[in-house]
């Protein structure tokens, strides 16, 4: 048999094994959503200048794996809200959230310059930020000015990909786009975002209760309940609000309510699962306290509940001066009902989400190491197609070709040598430097050449065969698509990449 002959008996073989392997699509329930991301796809992405910020000893990349949420039910509301059932959105009160991060991860200790303690409760603290666009519209919501800096739009070009659309073009492809302007493009502001659970060391974290041996670290197989200002609404409302208290204190406009977290370790699945309840309308959370029904107010120090939030949100946003960035944001929530059940209707929500973890030291003035993105991005798809494929290595000569000898090129001088030495990596990042290591270059053009699978400078019978046994092995080099499962698509990439002769 010709080598012709038998790669296409190998193309027809992995065609009919990927049919064999699809995985049916389980219909989520009605009143809960998921997410997942795949396992073992951290990439280390340091903040600071030069990327020399130092990881912990012991500390365990966070890696998210799985998000759900849901509107929820208990029938013991005050003593264990962590039991109940899934319910519609239409007569629930309450939401679920938990967060599924592979192995141990710490509950974030203090990253204040004042008080920088983040490894408080053990050597892997969690960072991030994981937003929720809670009413479908991709213009409303967001972050303003520095906050902007650390959440997804601003970061996820570290990693090597960007988002899909309609948020493909307001994601910063370069460091230098990350300016906290918010008239600038791409406008990393409009994340969409109305909600987040949030990881950011700016509150103080306390143990309400501990299993375990009782040593203030977190550890493996233990379960915590943590009080924090965890969940937040979208600072980018705050000039159109007028609640107080809370975790925010005295800052006018913010709504950060003191919330419990379980945070809790298996070590049967070495996942840890972080778990909030947190009310979707005032009644959730009389149930929650055991008290009577409270009316809406501006205050996040008493009874709290997404409709209450929103609420502020809705009467103040007719309020803001139009053209401002508050405005911009929040006037299309203007006459909306803050009990209106679609907002509290996990399955019509859409996340993205940014986590990280602590450096020992803060360097140049640096503290967070980002290691994971989620949950509908694909680490090398450059263009936001939602395929890591041949086509985003054009992003990459392009990037080349714009940046050599620029100032943006340290080793440039002036000088196109091909390569591109990116100055103060750590901040003036590129997403075309998908390895990260802080340069453009021929390596990163390889890593997009999906069809030379083996990696020996070549595309040939090898990488057919290398390819399609780790494909019928599992090997999870072979998912090409990182979706997590092996599939068709990633048949179709590889082949593709090796029909247009990268």
């Amino acid at each position: 048999m010709t080598s012709c002959g038998f790669i296409r008996v190998l193309v027809a073989t992995i065609a009919v094994v990927a049919a064999i392997l699809r995985p049916e699509t389980a219909s989520a329930a009605d009143s809960s959503r998921t997410w997942t991301d795949l396992a073992g796809d951290v990439l280390v992405r340091r903040t600071d200048p030069q990327m020399v910020a130092e990881l912990a000893e012991g500390c365990n990349l966070p890696n998210l794996t799985r998000l759900m949420v849901g509107t929820w039910s208990t029938p013991t509301p005050t003593t264990d809200p962590y039991t109940g059932t899934y319910v519609d959105a239409a007569v629930g009160h309450l939401l679920r959230f938990d967060l599924e991060l592979r192995g141990v991860v710490n509950p974030p200790g203090s990253l204040s310059p004042s008080s920088y303690t983040p490894f408080q409760f053990g050597p892997s603290p969690l960072y991030g930020f994981i937003e929720f666009d809670v009413d479908g519209d991709v213009d409303t919501g967001g972050e303003l000015g520095s906050a902007a800096r650390n959440r997804y739009l601003a970061n996820v070009g570290r990693f090597g990909r960007l988002p899909r659309p309609p948020l493909t073009g307001r994601a910063a492809k370069f460091g230098w786009q990350v300016d906290s302007i918010f008239g600038t493009t791409p406008q990393i502001e409009r994340s969409g975002s109305d909600f987040s659970l949030a990881f950011c060391g700016c509150y103080p974290t306390t143990i309400v209760s501990e299993s375990g041996n009782g040593n203030g670290v977190f550890e493996a197989g233990e379960t915590w309940i943590v009080r924090g200002g965890f969940f937040q609404r979208a600072g980018g409302y705050q000039g159109a609000c007028s609640s107080i208290g809370g975790a925010a204190g005295l800052q006018v406009g913010q709504y950060v309510p003191w919330v419990n977290l379980r945070w809790s370790h298996s070590i049967a699945t070495d996942r840890t699962t972080i778990t909030l309840i947190f009310p979707a309308t005032m009644q959730g959370a009389a149930q929650l306290a055991g008290q009577a029904v409270q009316p809406m107010n501006f205050s996040a120090s008493d009874h709290t509940s997404l409709a209450e939030a929103l609420n502020d949100l809705i009467t103040g946003c007719v309020s803001v001066a139009p053209g401002t960035p508050v405005h911009t944001l929040s006037n299309r929530w203007a006459g909306r009902d803050p009990n209106d059940p679609r907002y509290r209707d996990p399955t019509r929500w859409s996340t993205h989400a940014l986590v990280g973890t602590a450096a020992v030291t803060p360097v140049d003035g640096a503290s967070l190491i980002w290691t994971d993105t989620g949950f509908d991005d694909v680490h090398r798809d450059l263009n936001g197609d939602g395929i890591a494929d041949p086509s985003d290595k054009s992003v990459v000569l392009q990037t080349i070709e714009a940046l050599d000898g620029s100032v943006w090129d340290a080793g440039g001088n002036g000088r196109e040598d091909g390569v591109v030495i990116l100055s103060s990596p750590g901040v003036n990042f590129a997403a075309a430097d998908v390895d990260g290591n802080g340069s453009i270059d021929s390596l990163d053009v390889r890593s997009l050449c999906i069809g030379d699978f083996n990696r020996d400078g070549q595309v040939n019978i090898l990488d057919y065969i290398t390819f399609f046994n780790a494909f019928i092995t599992g090997d999870s080099a072979a998912d090409l698509n990182l979706n997590g499962v092996l599939d068709a698509g990633d048949f179709s990439i590889f082949t593709n990449s090796v029909l247009q002769g990268c």
